[in-house]
């Protein structure tokens, strides 16, 4: 919940010009990551798991798997949008990211709001 919070401030608060495109970048990333690190905590401890359908059949497989997948995935996204949107409207790109870090920080919030639940 607390990453939802600093993310949405970092949205609203951050003036968005050219440079912010590498702190939206940034800001991403972490979401992401965070989002993958309940993801897997998740899978392991409780026994839910991905809900994403390009990723779901990949629970039962491997749990590793599934997190190079799933981060190649996000890496080959964010490289795409920051070169064919960053380019030419480099704010509209920073906005997009960020929106997308709020929305990553969300998944990872609940993510563990699910395991402490069921604990």
């Amino acid at each position: 919940m607390r990453l939802l919070i600093l993310c949405a401030c970092l949205c609203i608060s951050a003036p968005v010009s050219a440079q912010s495109l590498r702190l939206a970048t940034t800001a991403y990333a972490l979401s992401a990551a965070a989002d993958k690190a309940t993801t897997l905590n998740c899978t392991l401890r409780v026994g839910c798991g991905e809900a994403t359908p390009g990723y779901a059949w990949l629970n039962r497989k491997s749990p590793a798997l599934q997190m190079a997948v799933s981060t190649s995935v996000d890496v080959a996204s964010v490289l795409a949008w920051n070169r064919i949107v960053g380019r030419n409207h480099p704010k509209l790109a920073a906005v997009g990211l960020f929106g997308m870090a709020v929305l990553r920080g969300s998944v990872a919030a609940r993510n563990y709001q699910r395991v402490h639940r069921a604990y």
